[in-house]
């Protein structure tokens, strides 16, 4: 059970009926949590030496290295199910999770801004994109992306306060995610 205080909710039922239908909706409540778990969504799709793809496998032992980049708010759960399960040499998380920790030194972590980029949002997209230049053909690169990713990777070609000017003004006047990511797309 996921709930701290699963008995004291079941409990605070006033009949024996409405205290197992509160279990059962505990219960309930439970396994959707578990099932869109980011750890546990990534770890189904990992075998020793293999991830499983919708239609094929790729098979890890295949690369002389394995590197990880991971941005978006579920990114450190995400990574951390990689490194359970794979010899990582080195990786870069941007997440907004200020008491976000990885189990590894050989992960960069950066703490972005979000819904407004800040200069660590920077700062790890250039780490992503210094990552990505040292891998070759025969390494694997693993990109992990979640939803927060749009304002936690960040490279802008304007100054960082008129990326976050420009996307404050967005915000306010009710610009949908989707209009927001293309002006950010195009300064980007």
């Amino acid at each position: 059970m996921i709930f701290k205080n699963t008995d004291k909710l079941i409990a605070n039922g006033q009949t024996p009926i409405l205290r197992q239908k509160r279990k059962h909706m505990l219960d309930i409540f439970s396994a959707a949590l578990e099932a869109v778990d980011p750890y546990n969504a990534v770890q189904q799709r990992l075998n020793d030496h293999q991830i499983k793809l919708d239609s094929s496998t790729l098979k890890t032992d295949n690369f002389d290295n394995i590197y990880v980049i991971g941005f978006g708010k579920a990114s450190v759960k995400m990574t951390q199910a990689i490194l359970d399960r794979f010899s990582i040499k080195k990786g870069v998380v941007i997440t907004n999770d200020k008491d976000a920790k990885i189990k590894s030194n050989r992960i960069s972590l950066f703490i972005g801004g979000h819904p407004l980029p800040n200069s660590e949002s920077i700062r790890g997209t250039e780490n992503c994109l210094t990552l990505m230049k040292e891998c070759t053909s025969q390494d694997l690169l693993i990109v992990l992306i979640s939803g927060g990713g749009s304002a936690l990777l960040c490279h802008p070609r304007i100054s960082l306060t008129d990326i976050q000017e420009t996307t404050q003004q967005l915000l306010r006047c009710g610009a949908t995610i989707n209009e927001i990511n293309t002006i950010r797309k195009h300064l980007s």
